[in-house]
């Protein structure tokens, strides 16, 4: 539904690289940062999570930006 709502007519990996961009910074910003701070788990396995998490969700939406095919206008 993110996806579709944001979708601007470009191809879909470019869409879906945009999409994963935000939502890999939003998840490595929130949830690492959490964890971080709750779970002493270290700088350097912290940002291994960072990192994994952007690349993760850049990939995902990648794929769904593929899959994706925008529904034609209604014509009247």
């Amino acid at each position: 539904m993110m996806y579709a709502k944001g979708y601007e007519g470009a191809s879909g990996a470019v869409e879906g690289a945009r999409l994963g961009v935000l939502i890999g910074i939003f998840v490595a910003c929130t949830f690492v940062g959490a964890n971080y701070v709750t779970l002493n788990i270290g700088r350097k396995l912290a940002l291994e999570l960072a990192a994994s998490a952007f690349v993760q969700w850049t990939i995902v939406c990648i794929v769904i930006g593929l899959i994706y095919k925008p529904a034609l206008a209604a014509t009247h």
